[in-house]
């Protein structure tokens, strides 16, 4: 009982005695330990901690010449730098051209003077139309009709085109040079017992350049009229001595005349496509930096380590314009010609209304036509494409300083557009590490150092551009196309009571209606997003000079260099591609030779939307089904004037309906396999610090 009343007691002086020698522990190391041992750099400082209370920004420069050790730089510091950099220009390509398609290659511009589809397509149609509609002769005696075609006048109006060898372009980007830019760079941070935080922001002016190429050719506008005579002749009744004489019969006759007249050249096109590249760059981080003094005395180096997140971005943007003018023909040195050669045949045919009728309306047709391109011509040289442009300028098309003509009387007006344009943006994200070098001497400072960036790099393709089809023309055909229809009716009664009846009819000549495709803008458009690693390494060397104790000037050189980088003219490239359009035809299966049949054909089964479905064999019927859904029938072929097929007298079908037919179109895509090339950007920069 006694031991266990003595161990509470021997419990409470042990712990009294251990909280006195703790007391006492601590009082000895905080009187032995000076406040200098606890230094600022034991923490991290994400923000500054610092007063500027004794800030004399003009104050002269603390030299430290007497000092035996280096002088501290712990503080606030913000610098500006005027940068004057360039950015290597992309690898070159061809320019313009698209990707093969049976054997055809075509520019991404009108390359021929007249398109050779519009020529082809326009005499075929006229050989189709004199064949499906010829003239038609009509004769009924009593009781007996007889029918005979004659082959239409129109089969004999051809189009040639002389010295219409296109106009090629073989272009590449090898134009491009290396340019230099301005640029800006802020830096700043703050830094205390070597440890801190530095942010920083760059960016490099847009580096543009552009090259201008020009075409031009000269073109005529021919004419044509169409004239038509028709005249009766007969005898009335004849005298008999018992009044009974018979009478006289009429004779139809029937004149038809097609002139034209083809003159010199009378207006220009002139086509200009302006190639335009910019590159811009910026780039953004920030980064924890640890200071170490590589030795303490004055002027010793010291090494900066930083370590932290920097996103970079390159820019293209690559287009090309295309805008052409149409100008007066300068005709001063081989003087007027053309206008006789319809003149001549009337003369020669000695038909003097006829005569009257093709001068007069040569002349209206030529005056009409030089009024017309009178009207959209004037000076070449300086112009206003602000005006003259109008809405393709809205669109940001543009001609730079290529003028509206070489050789002819400007300013043109605007004639056809077109644009493709190519965007793409290079996005790197990644850590960086960085080593940075100083030391100082005096008033001057030097630096030397570099870092290095792990990118991931989105990267972005937008294209938008236009989609000309193959066929279009750099001009539409200038020129009428005259024609007319007639009937004429001829009746005799002769006495004895047999009468004759004779009709000839000559088809309306076809209307015609020319389409011409005059500008686009932003009628495709496609991306591509890519992922790849960059790697990018930067390297500077410089050096200060200290004008006051805040104030520091900076000269310097930064260089850098950037793997896997996507450029917008490389990753362009244009591709052939066929679309099915619609378009209005008729049966065309069958073969004819003079009004009879060779080729029995087939015939076209036609929906009730007027598409074709199919061809089946002639003579087949609708089923009940396609009866009740409005389908029909087109057969190959038909006859005119009532005559049993088998006759000379069977022409094409000209019931029309719709089909698709295959059209090719250029198209702007993407490049093939990334096209991704390395970067090497590098300048000098100069500017100033401010620190505390």
């Amino acid at each position: 009982m006694a031991t266990n009343k003595r161990f509470p007691r021997l419990r409470a002086q042990i712990r009294k005695s251990a909280v006195a020698a703790t007391l006492a522990l601590v009082a000895a190391v905080m009187t032995t330990l000076p406040a200098g041992r606890l230094r600022a750099s034991d923490w991290m400082p994400l923000l500054p901690d610092q007063d500027f209370y004794d800030f004399q920004i003009f104050a002269p420069p603390d030299l430290g010449n007497y000092n035996i050790w280096r002088r501290e730089d712990d503080g606030i510091y913000f610098n500006y730098d005027r940068l004057y950099w360039g950015i290597t220009i992309p690898r070159t390509v061809p320019v313009g051209q698209s990707s093969d398609i049976g054997g055809l290659s075509p520019q991404i511009i009108p390359s021929q003077p007249v398109s050779p589809f519009t020529i082809a397509n326009l005499n075929n149609d006229y050989l189709q139309f004199a064949e499906s509609n010829p003239i038609i002769l009509n004769q009924t005696t009593g009781a007996t009709s007889t029918t005979n075609s004659l082959e239409n006048i129109s089969s004999n109006t051809t189009i040639f085109e002389i010295g219409a060898d296109p106009l090629r372009l073989d272009l590449n980007t090898s134009w491009m040079r290396t340019k230099m830019t301005w640029g800006n760079r802020y830096e700043g941070g703050w830094s205390y017992g070597g440890r801190g935080v530095h942010i920083s922001y760059f960016q490099i002016g847009k580096q543009e350049q552009s090259f201008g190429t020009s075409n031009e050719f000269a073109v005529n506008s021919p004419t044509q009229t169409f004239t038509f005579t028709n005249s009766t002749s007969g005898g009335g009744a004849g005298a008999g001595g018992g009044g009974g004489g018979t009478g006289g019969s009429s004779q139809i006759n029937v004149s038809l005349e097609t002139t034209t007249d083809s003159p010199q050249p009378d207006h220009l096109i002139t086509q200009n496509l302006l190639q335009k590249n910019s590159t811009e760059m910026q780039s953004a981080g920030v980064a924890m930096t640890l200071r170490r003094e590589l030795g303490r005395e004055r002027g010793a180096t010291m090494a900066t380590f930083a370590l932290g997140p920097r996103f970079v971005q390159i820019a293209d943007r690559y287009e090309l314009d295309y805008t052409s003018f149409q100008n007066t023909f300068n005709t001063f040195g081989g003087g007027a010609g053309g206008g006789g050669g319809g003149q001549t045949n009337n003369q020669t045919n000695n038909q003097t209304n006829n005569q009257t009728n093709n001068q007069t309306n040569n002349q209206n047709n030529n005056q009409n036509n030089n009024q017309n391109n009178n009207q959209v011509t004037g000076p070449g040289g300086d112009v206003d494409f602000s005006t003259v442009l109008g809405g393709a300028g809205q669109l940001g098309i543009t001609t730079g300083d290529l003028p509206s003509t070489i050789t002819g009387e400007g300013p043109g007006s605007l004639f056809q557009t077109a644009q493709w344009d190519t965007y793409t943006s290079n996005n790197m994200v990644g850590p960086e590490f960085g080593l940075m070098f100083e030391g100082s001497q005096g008033r001057w400072d030097w630096y030397a150092g570099g870092s290095f960036t792990a990118g991931f790099n989105w990267q972005n393709n937008i294209y938008k551009g236009a989609n000309l089809p193959v066929s279009t023309g750099a001009d539409y055909l200038r020129t009428n196309f005259a024609g007319g229809g007639v009937t004429t009716i001829g009746f005799s009664a002769p006495g004895d009571g047999t009468s004759s009846l004779e009709t000839v009819t000559v088809p309306t000549s076809p209307l015609i209606t020319q389409i011409f495709a005059t500008g686009q803008s932003g009628t495709t458009n496609s991306a591509e997003h890519r992922f790849t690693f960059s790697p990018i390494g930067e390297w500077r060397f410089g050096g200060r000079l200290r004008i006051s104790q805040a104030i520091s000037l900076n000269f310097g050189y930064t260089g850098m260099w950037l793997s896997q980088i996507a450029r917008a003219s490389t990753n362009t490239t244009f591709q052939t591609v066929v679309r099915r359009t619609a378009r209005a035809t008729s049966n065309e299966t069958a073969t004819l030779n003079g009004g009879q049949v060779v080729d029995q054909g087939q015939t076209a089964l036609v929906n009730a939307q007027d598409v074709l479905v199919s061809f089946v064999p002639n003579g087949a019927q609708l089923s009940d089904a396609q009866a009740n859904a409005g389908f029909r029938l087109v057969p190959p072929t038909t006859t005119v004037g009532g005559v049993t097929p088998g006759g000379n007298n069977n022409i094409r079908n000209p019931e029309q309906y719709v089909t698709f037919t295959d059209s090719v179109y250029t198209q702007q895509v993407g490049s093939q396999g990334g096209g991704n090339e390395y970067v090497f950007t590098n300048g000098i920069d100069f500017g100033l610090e401010i620190k505390y």
